[in-house]
């Protein structure tokens, strides 16, 4: 008999119906061949069913039907669940007391999405709870059981507070914490400076009152009174540049032109700035930037600061012209010219031309250029004598320039400690730095002095201070 050849369309019928057995299975059949096979063996259980060898491996290779067919009666599906607007509402509460979602979710019976959901319908709505629940307790073993159900709503919740806007899991000591007086002082500071972000907050509470606040506590107390977070600039990117600080004061300063505007006005500031102590040596506004506005500079921080032994600039027509080289020559200083476009060796000086932009340019009003020149002239004042600067060690540019930073430091150390202790037993914190710069042994003790500040008179006596009102100039 001649063999009969199958023909191309027969061999693609059988295959096709090959496919349509594979798909003739239901998914309980599966789960129970994937069952038999864990418990009797790949072989038997291929006799058992019937499935091709390879189809069972694949099926056991599956979490799919590794899972039974239907939940087990004691564990509700958490998809599909209905809650009450009573169980949503608890639930809201708990994330205003500071709960992580996986335990809210754990808590109410839900899931961690639904949660998310929950938050951001209520934060569009207006109606998230600001305000947490006191007597909720993290962990709290009861209230999970008692909302477990949906059917069941939550136990009704006391009523928040308003006097108490404080998280239930805020510490009760009175050694930690934030108390209104450092709040208080966290806010001025901000409204002082906006552009200030908390690390820079940090550095002034520790410097001019001996506080050691956390950050993450002064970024929520402006989060709390509704400032947003200062972002700045990424890094940029390569390698870390050289890190370079004169020895000492007078070792070498850096100057830069940076271009200014006043209604209807286009100004240059020129700003001469000590390296070790970044304390501003001279200033001034200019029309435009010229060898004879830098010779004056320069010669009226002479006359007031000393000599320096050397002078970094860029490569400015006015730093490079004759005049200015004359001079520093003749005065046996050395003048230091940064590479083109390489503005990194001059990166202090450039940095305080930015802290006088954030501060006082953007965000001050001036009346005419006289104006300009008297609130250029008591903002760096302020910033020599009375802003502390994260670059070097929270202190303020008087403090190195002047050679007290050891002074200071042991103040603010000694000051820290009698805070600790007096706020452990309710009192007061100690006073201000300054004050306590005069108290160390073979010093002289200051007692009664007055002082002028921001064009407001204060009389200190002993500690004390008493702010006396403006100071006001009448002519004769």
């Amino acid at each position: 008999m001649a063999k009969t050849r199958t023909s191309k369309k027969a061999r693609k019928g059988r295959a096709g119906a090959s496919r349509v057995a594979r798909r003739k299975y239901t998914d309980a059949q599966r789960r129970a061949a994937v069952a038999d096979v864990e418990a009797l063996g790949l072989a038997k259980a291929v006799q058992r069913h019937g499935v091709p060898k390879s189809t069972l491996h694949a099926w056991t290779m599956s979490r799919a039907w590794k899972q039974p067919a239907v939940p087990s009666e004691t564990e509700a599906p958490l998809r599909g669940r209905r809650f009450t607007a009573a169980q949503r509402q608890h639930a809201l509460t708990l994330v205003a007391s500071g709960m992580k979602r996986t335990e809210i979710a754990d808590a109410i019976g839900t899931t961690t999405e639904s949660v998310r959901r929950w938050i951001k319908a209520a934060e569009a709505a207006g109606t998230m709870p600001t305000v947490p629940v006191v007597g909720i307790a993290r962990g709290n073993t009861g209230a999970k059981t008692k909302t477990s159900s949906p059917s069941s709503p939550p136990p009704p919740s006391p009523s928040p507070s308003p006097s108490s806007p404080q998280s239930v899991y805020a510490p009760r000591d009175p050694g930690q914490g934030l108390s209104g007086t450092e709040t208080a002082a966290i806010l001025s500071y901000k409204k002082k400076h906006p552009s200030m972000g908390p690390a820079q907050i940090r550095a002034q509470l520790k410097r001019f009152k001996g506080w050691r606040v956390s950050i993450k506590a002064i970024a929520r107390v402006l989060r709390q009174h509704g400032y947003e977070p200062v972002h700045r600039g990424s890094r940029p990117q390569g390698p870390e540049p050289v890190r370079f600080e004169a020895p000492r004061p007078n070792a070498q300063w850096q100057m830069d032109f940076a271009e200014m505007r006043i209604v209807g006005q286009k100004l240059h500031l020129l700003v001469v700035l000590d390296d070790f102590s970044r304390y501003c040596v001279g200033y001034a506004l200019a029309d435009e930037p010229s060898a004879a506005v830098t010779i004056e500079v320069l010669s009226r921080a002479f006359a007031r600061h000393g000599k320096p032994e050397a002078i970094r600039s860029d490569r400015g027509g006015a730093f490079k012209s004759g005049e200015v080289e004359r001079m520093l020559e003749a005065e046996l200083i050395d003048h230091i010219v940064g590479r083109s476009y390489h503005p990194q060796g001059g990166g202090k000086v450039e940095s305080l031309i930015g802290t006088v932009r954030r501060e006082l340019w953007d965000v001050v009003e001036f009346g005419d250029r006289a104006d300009a020149e008297r609130k250029l002239a008591a903002f760096v004042d302020g910033y020599n004598e009375r802003r502390a600067h994260m670059g070097i060690d929270g202190l303020t540019p008087a403090d190195r320039y002047h050679g007290r930073a050891d002074r200071v430091l042991a103040a603010i150390d000694a000051i820290s400690r009698r805070r600790a202790g007096a706020l452990a037993h309710g009192a007061p914190a100690g006073s201000a730095v300054e004050e306590a710069l005069g108290t160390e042994r073979g010093a002289p003790l200051e007692v009664l002095r007055l002082v002028v500040i921001g064009g407001v008179l204060e009389l200190r006596f002993c500690g004390a201070r008493c702010v006396l009102g403006p100071l006001e100039m009448r002519s004769a």
